[in-house]
Order: C-alpha cells, then sequence, then structure tokens
C-alpha cells in the first residue's frame, strides 16, 4: 500500500514537472533585453534625488546619467545607469573626485568626461507619465586623460534629454526577421507583422536596436529589412 502511494506521489510530481517545462513558453526569455556591449564616450552625471525610493521604499537617492558625446545617439537621451542601492555611493567615491561634496549637498551635480564599457541597454517606462527612459547596465568606467571632474549648479535640460526626448520609429517589411544580436546569423526572436512600427533605441551600423516586445523587450532588425524611416 505504502509502495502505491509514493509511485502515485512520484507519478504526480513528474505530471507537474512535465506539465512546467512543456506549458513553458520561450516568450518570456526570447523578450528580456539582448544587447551587444558596446563603448560610450560621454559625460557621467552624478546628482542627489531625495524623492527617489527602490522597489522596496528605501531611500535611492543618488542617481547617476551619461550623456554620449554623439548627440545623434539613443535619439539624444541621457542613458540612467542602472546599479543597485548598496553598490551607489562605491561606484560614487571610485568615479567622482569630490563626491563628498555632493553627499554633503554642498553641490547639486557632478559631472566627469568618461568612456563606458555598457554591457545592456533596456527601456522603462516612468511611473505617471510613462515616458520611455533608456537604462544602462555597465561593465566598466574609465575616466578620460588630462580632464577633472566638473561641478555645476544645474543642467537644466538634463530631464528632458532623460525623459521627453522623443523617439524614432521604422516600420519594417512584412515577416521582417527580428534577431537577438546585430549578427546575421544570430538568432530569431521574432518576426514582424504587416505596418507594425518600433521604436528605435540606437543603430549600430546596418542595424537597428528596437524595442521589440513593448515596453522592455529588445531585438535587432536589418536595414534591408526596413520599409520606412519614421520621425
Amino acid at each position: 500500500m505504502k509502495s502505491k502511494i509514493n509511485k502515485g506521489i512520484f507519478f504526480i510530481f513528474f505530471l507537474v514537472l512535465l506539465f512546467c517545462f512543456i506549458g513553458k513558453s520561450d516568450t518570456d526569455k526570447n523578450h528580456k533585453a539582448t544587447f551587444k556591449p558596446v563603448n560610450i564616450e560621454g559625460l557621467l552625471v552624478a546628482s542627489i534625488d531625495e524623492d527617489c525610493y527602490d522597489d522596496n521604499d528605501e531611500d535611492d537617492s543618488i542617481i547617476f546619467d551619461l550623456i554620449p558625446k554623439d548627440k545623434n545617439s539613443y535619439n539624444g537621451k541621457t542613458l540612467e545607469i542602472e546599479l543597485s542601492r548598496k553598490d551607489k555611493e562605491k561606484f560614487l567615491k571610485e568615479n567622482f573626485n569630490e563626491a563628498n561634496k555632493l553627499l554633503a549637498k554642498k553641490i547639486d551635480y557632478a559631472v566627469q568626461p568618461v568612456i563606458i564599457n555598457v554591457s545592456n541597454i533596456g527601456v522603462r517606462l516612468t511611473c505617471g507619465a510613462g515616458f520611455p527612459v533608456y537604462y544602462a547596465k555597465i561593465s566598466s568606467v574609465t575616466k578620460l586623460k588630462n580632464t577633472k571632474a566638473i561641478f555645476l549648479k544645474n543642467l537644466n535640460d538634463l530631464e528632458d534629454k532623460k525623459y521627453k526626448t522623443k523617439m524614432k520609429k521604422i516600420r519594417p517589411k512584412e515577416n521582417a526577421e527580428v534577431k537577438k544580436l546585430p549578427e546575421i546569423n544570430a538568432s530569431i526572436i521574432g518576426k514582424t507583422e504587416k505596418g507594425e512600427e518600433f521604436m528605435v533605441i540606437n543603430k549600430y551600423g546596418d542595424w537597428y536596436y528596437i524595442i521589440f516586445a513593448y515596453p522592455a523587450g529588445t531585438g535587432y532588425i536589418h536595414k534591408k529589412q526596413i520599409e520606412t524611416e519614421l520621425k
């Protein structure tokens, strides 16, 4: 009797595992942000936002943004550097000579010219207004030689560049292949339908880096697959 019960439990457990395996869609996996790492030169900006909290409703007031030197990249938008709350103060002190002044609120902004190796760029929507914001995950930061951190009282258009700058759009051909990476032999994560339009995060050579599964899933599409570039 006990043996039959054990076999029954094992059989139910097996069915549950089988259901999870078969029933799990690969959509989530395929639509996660994909990115080929790049180096971006620009200004790294640190600021304090006392109204900013993390998902656990804890103070998360140090904000880092990267303003790319190439104004034609990323639709002219700034990239918010994604760091955990516990790593932010360490990052600030490692990359800004007068970090303590910012922490003491003697200055409003710290700006450091850098080259950053970006391991991922994704898109999220702001709360309330729903503006698309680019966030960047970084691998390394290199301060540019013969430069000094510059502290400014204000950067008037920083928020506009981050939140309000419009994104360009494209309309691909029907059944255009959307790739996981900007490579001909990269895996296909989906195909477009007739008349679909997609927001462009940036262009890398012959490839458009697009928001494929709104608001956060990304992929690449080759310029030969584009029917119209919209403004």
